[in-house]
């Protein structure tokens, strides 16, 4: 995971998602070029995820219906 200092130097993208029941899988704001990279907050808490291919993640956690992701994407 990068630090906070890190992340903020380079350039953001970030996009936010409200949920539907079940959802894991978003779309990242860029292509993904490095997992350290981005991340991914679910009602404003930092959640893990892993890599689903080069356009989107997988959360751990299955989410509720209206919960709202944050991904923030450093490139």
């Amino acid at each position: 995971m990068v630090s906070a200092a890190n992340f903020g130097t380079g350039v953001q993208k970030k996009m936010e998602v409200v949920t539907v029941a079940g959802q894991t899988i978003f779309s990242t704001p860029a292509v993904i070029t490095d997992i350290n990279k981005i991340m991914l907050y679910r009602n404003g808490v930092m959640i893990s995820f892993t890599i689903n291919n080069t356009h989107s993640v997988i959360t751990e956690v299955a989410c509720n219906t209206g919960d709202e992701i944050r991904i923030i994407q450093l490139q």
